[in-house]
């Protein structure tokens, strides 16, 4: 069988193949060609296949699909996901999911179908404790599925039929056909029960009124003709099925027109199988869907170069591989870019444009090297044809003696049957130029192994081989034979009838590019003249919009006018408010002013009256009360001196109260102060109140801390121990705080005034003796942002 026929086969198959998937959905969710999902599928499907098989087993089926899935911007899910995707969602579809994730994985990883095994098995274990018929189907067609990959024909059967006679049993007709279609469709073609299979499942759908699922036995049917090769049988029953596709709305019919031209050219029918790879360059290119151009665009360049115009079959070569950006680098397009390059090459060395050829071939393979062996064979080939028509016999020896081990190592690849066919022959005919007959005799032979007999082209060139070798050993009969044998298929390629059938086709094509062209020149004429009406149409919109922009434009100027007045009297009133903001400041200043005149008075005649005491303790009482007055006159003085009226800066207002009283009680000399006070600012009520908590620990200290050292050092710090909390500390190194001190807290007017003053600020006090006395208050601080009033 050549690589064409089982290519032809795969497409057709494949060309159909994936109507399988819609089995009666209803689906209404849309892809972006406006398809159902059963369409997509058969988007999806169809193309897969096509790639898939005319790579020639480049790719896996899975990796062709996510190839397929990536450039056409379709769903990978769709290629696996039928036989469960409208069931509910529950844990059993779930596992249905993963599994076939693994299952469907690009490459061959026996680990990823190691991997898949236990999700099925599971989904089938709770499908049956479920007694649900629909995920127990699904689960059984996909362990059928899995070890049909796992090359487990018998148990892939075994599974197939569990999943038959489950839908059978159940009355549940839809399931039936499911089954029987993939029991069928996954059977070999030796066995009997596919076709029996298939028959089923197409009166079923017959049954259920399912067009897509009639399309899909149908072309099962047919394909088992097509392996028998009862291609009489299969062509009108492609055709059916393309008219049953645009029956139900499904565009992509391109590819079932490519292989209507193929079975065409088998029959020799040239001019039919022209009119069908046209028909398929005309859809593929009104659906947009040229993703794999290339084998429809190589199409024709093969048989224009049957016909030896080298110029056209050179151009839709170029158009092929330039149309590919997409998949360039992924070489879909590489077999069938060497195949029709030979092809071409041929045509050029009758023509005497060998050249030409060449160079186009040399600039592609050396931006895009082959990888394959199949590839790096078909390119030493067709560069070493290319150096032999172009007598340039080392070049050719160097390119054939890279070809002849590739060859060697690809014989037993079907898919490559007629490449290698062609190479020997080829190396035949360099070695029959050389005038080395036994090489010669030994290639030939070496070809006839590989010859497709239904293959007039290259059965012509057998023929013609032969005929120069009998001749060459005086065989005269048999070189008759030959050539007369070599001038039946000769005439057959080239009848002239079909030579003219062909060119009037190719005029037929050519005026009809010419008409379109016409017609496009027309449509831009009333595309001009509606243009025109519309400029019209729109110098008339546009001075209407004018008025309407002046009428606008003064409206909004009025209403500019009305918002300036009343700007104006805003500020008017800002003004005035911003007076009665100053004249309230003067006069707060003022009150604080008069506060601290008047603690002044108070404090002048505490003065007077300890003139005339004579009493220690009552001097004592005295001075400490005017301590006390001058803490908080501070405070005032400081409020009407300063800007902001609402804040009192601590550093500052504690090193002047130290230095009153230092200054109070004369000590400057013998006790030192040592101040470590943050950047705080403080409202005027807790202020006050550290500012007496300040007074009565330092007189405290001067008092009682130094009876018995000449010098002392008091330590003030005034700090943040979090964002929210303050500690104060007075310390000093003194003779400490009496043995009994705990019992005598509240004793004395100073310490009831340190907690009341402490509780006053929400604070917890804190005296300990630590090398003297240590006086801490910890309170709530909340910081106060200055707001200048």
């Amino acid at each position: 069988m050549s690589p064409k026929y089982l290519i032809t086969i795969l497409f057709f198959i494949a060309g159909n193949l994936a109507l399988t998937d819609s089995f009666g959905q209803t689906s209404q969710s849309q892809s972006s060609n406006g398809y159902s999902v059963p369409k997509q599928r058969l988007q999806f499907k169809l193309t897969t296949s096509f790639v898939y098989f005319s790579l020639q087993g480049q790719l896996d089926l899975d990796s062709t699909a996510i190839m397929v899935s990536e450039v056409e911007y379709l769903p990978y899910s769709l290629y696996y996901d039928e036989d469960y995707a409208d069931g509910p969602e529950n844990h059993i579809k779930q596992s249905l999911e993963k599994g076939n994730d693994y299952l469907f994985k690009s490459g061959a990883d026996k680990n990823d179908l190691d991997k898949a095994l236990p999700f099925f098995l599971s989904a089938k274990l709770e499908a049956d404790k479920a007694k649900d018929v629909y995920y127990q189907h699904a689960a059984l067609i996909a362990l059928g599925r899995y070890y049909l990959q796992s090359n487990e024909a018998d148990k892939s059967k075994s599974y197939f039929t569990q999943a038959v006679e489950l839908a059978r049993n159940a009355k549940k007709t839809t399931l039936l056909f499911k089954a029987l279609a993939n029991r069928g469709s996954n059977a070999s073609y030796n066995d009997d029960q596919k076709e029996t299979d298939l028959n089923e499942a197409l009166s079923l759908s017959r049954q259920l009124k399912d067009t897509v699922g009639e399309i899909e036995m149908l072309t099962r049917i047919y394909e088992i003709y097509f392996v028998r090769r009862q291609f009489d049988t299969v062509k009108p029953q492609l055709k059916h099925v393309t008219e049953l596709e645009n029956l139900i709305g499904f565009r992509h019919t391109h590819y079932n027109h490519r292989v209507l031209g193929y079975l065409e050219e088998r029959e020799n029918n040239w001019a039919n199988a022209f009119t069908e790879y046209n028909a398929a360059v005309t859809i593929m290119e009104s659906t947009g869907d040229l993703a794999f151009s290339n084998f429809l665009y190589g199409a024709m360049a093969q048989i224009y170069s049957n016909f030896t115009n080298h110029d056209k079959a050179l151009y839709w070569l170029e158009k092929s591989i330039s149309m590919e950006s997409v998949n360039r680098t992924k070489r879909t397009w590489y077999p069938q870019f060497t195949h029709i390059g030979l092809e071409i090459a041929k045509l050029g060395a009758k023509l005497g444009t060998i050249q030409k050829a060449l160079d186009f071939i040399l600039r592609v393979t050396n931006e895009y090297p082959p990888i394959t062996v199949a590839d790096k064979m078909n390119v030493a080939h067709v560069l070493g044809y290319c150096y032999h028509a172009l007598g340039q016999n080392k070049q050719c020896e160097k390119y054939y003696t890279i070809m002849l081990p590739l060859l060697d190592s690809l014989k037993n690849r079907v898919s490559q049957k007629g490449n290698v066919f062609v190479g020997y022959m080829d190396m035949a005919r360099y070695q029959f130029s050389l005038g080395n007959i036994p090489a010669t005799e030994k290639h030939l032979e070496q070809a006839r192994q590989f010859i497709d007999s239904n293959d007039v082209f290259n059965m012509a060139r057998v023929h013609w081989l032969q005929y120069k070798l009998d001749s060459t050993h005086g065989n005269y009969l048999n070189a008759l034979n030959e050539y007369w044998m070599y001038t039946k298929f000769d005439d057959s390629i080239y009848s002239l009838g079909k030579a003219k059938q062909f060119s009037e086709l190719q005029v037929q094509y050519e005026t009809e590019a010419k008409d379109k062209d016409i017609a496009l020149l027309k449509q831009r004429d009333i595309v001009q003249k509606a243009t025109l009406q519309q400029s019209n149409t729109i110098r008339k919109i546009t001075l209407a919009g004018i008025l309407v922009m002046l009428i606008v434009t003064g409206l909004v100027y009025y209403l500019y006018r009305e918002k300036q007045k009343t700007n104006l009297e805003i500020n008017e009133k800002n003004a005035e408010l911003a007076q009665l903001v100053k004249d309230k400041e003067w006069l707060v200043k003022e009150i604080h002013h008069r506060v601290k005149n008047n603690f002044h008075i108070v404090s002048s005649l505490l003065e007077i009256q300890s003139s005339y005491l004579k009493n220690n303790e009552a001097l004592s009482a005295i001075k400490e009360s005017q301590h006390r007055i001058y803490s908080m006159s501070i405070i005032h003085q400081k409020l009407y001196q300063s800007e902001n009226m609402s804040t009192i800066h601590m550093p500052e207002y504690i090193y002047e109260l130290v230095e009153y009283l230092r200054e109070s009680y004369a000590i400057r000399e013998n006790v030192g102060f040592s101040l470590q006070i943050d950047n705080i600012e403080m409202n005027q009520a807790s202020a006050i109140t550290l500012g007496l908590i300040l007074n009565e620990a330092i007189t405290n200290s001067f008092k009682y801390a130094f009876a018995n050292s000449a010098d002392g050092k008091i330590s003030i710090s005034l700090s943040h121990i979090s964002d929210s909390q303050i500690l104060l500390s007075i310390a000093d190194n003194g003779s400490g705080l009496p043995s009994d001190f705990n019992d005598k807290i509240g004793a004395s007017m100073g310490m009831e005034l340190l907690q009341g003053l402490t509780d006053d600020l929400g604070g917890t006090l804190n005296i300990t003796n630590d090398n003297g006395t240590r006086i801490q208050i910890i309170y709530d601080y909340k910081p106060i942002v200055a707001d200048g009033v």
